[in-house]
Formats: structure tokens, C-alpha cells, sequence
């Protein structure tokens, strides 16, 4: 149990910290380029810049987070089921029927998702206006890369370190 714990705090250690380190080189990258200019921005002029900049680029900031993380959980199975380790996967595409529960199950969580959005509205004031800013920010990447980014890379992940614990 302490081990599984011992993986899943290193998953999780893994996400923040390449987080913090692509956020904070993106950002030193425009500020040596010249994109934002703290001596001559007051202020709210530089908190609003440096916001819009994380939004407009929150999607790559999770694909790198989500691509470390694979990386991790890859790593923690080979390092814990040596020899074989990743080969131990048995990496396999999901069968028709795999493919039909899940578009069974979806209509079900969007209605609960949808339920349990509208009560967070409702009891947390502003968090409407936050989902809007974040959808719309979302919004510019392509779908694919979303999918991919939001969708299968925490799923891939977790499952990996999943196995490794």
C-alpha cells in the first residue's frame, strides 16, 4: 500500500512540477522577447497579460504535464517490473464491444456531469463565469488535440502508473 502511495504522490509531484517549469519557461521566453515588459506595464496591465498568456497557452501546458506523465508511469513499470517491465502491458486494441459500452455509458455521465455542474454554479458564485473563460480558451485548440490532451492523456496515465503500483 505505502509503495502505491509512495507512485501516486510522484505522479502527482511529476504533473506540478512540469507544470511550474513550462509555465515559468514560456513565460521567461516572451519576457526576453519582448512580448511582456514588466518596467513599463503597471500592475493590472501585467496581471492581465500574464493571464491571457496562460489561457491562450493552456493546452500546451497540459500536453507537456500529460506527456511527462506517461513518461513517468512508462518509466515506474519498467524500474518495477524489471525485467520484462513495459512488455509486461500486453498492449492490445479495445474490442467492439469495449467500443459499445462506452457510447452506452456516455449519454449517463453527461447527464450527471450536467447535473453536478449546474449545483456547482449554483453554490460556488463566479465559478460560471470561470467555466465560460476556460471553455472559450479550450475552445481554440483543435479538437484532436483536446481529445488527446484532456481525454486519453490523464486516462493513459493513470492507468500506467496504476500498473506499476
Amino acid at each position: 500500500m505505502w509503495e502505491s502511495i509512495a507512485w501516486m504522490i510522484g505522479m502527482h509531484a511529476v504533473q506540478i512540477g512540469v507544470v511550474a517549469v513550462t509555465s515559468v519557461s514560456m513565460f521567461a521566453g516572451v519576457v526576453l522577447t519582448g512580448g511582456i515588459d514588466p518596467a513599463r506595464s503597471g500592475p493590472n496591465a501585467l496581471v492581465n497579460t500574464v493571464m491571457s498568456f496562460f489561457r491562450d497557452n493552456l493546452v500546451c501546458i497540459l500536453g507537456v504535464a500529460q506527456a511527462a506523465t506517461v513518461v513517468y508511469g512508462l518509466l515506474a513499470i519498467q524500474f518495477r517490473l524489471k525485467p520484462q517491465g513495459v512488455r509486461r502491458l500486453g498492449w492490445q486494441l479495445p474490442w467492439l464491444g469495449h467500443w459499445l459500452l462506452v457510447a452506452l455509458l456516455m449519454p449517463p455521465l453527461w447527464l450527471l456531469c450536467s447535473v453536478l455542474q449546474n449545483a456547482m454554479f449554483q453554490s460556488i458564485p463566479g465559478s460560471e463565469d470561470s467555466m465560460k473563460e476556460l471553455m472559450e480558451s479550450l475552445g481554440q485548440a483543435p479538437l484532436w488535440l483536446l481529445v488527446l490532451v484532456i481525454g486519453m492523456g490523464p486516462a493513459i496515465a493513470e492507468e500506467l502508473v496504476h500498473f506499476a503500483a
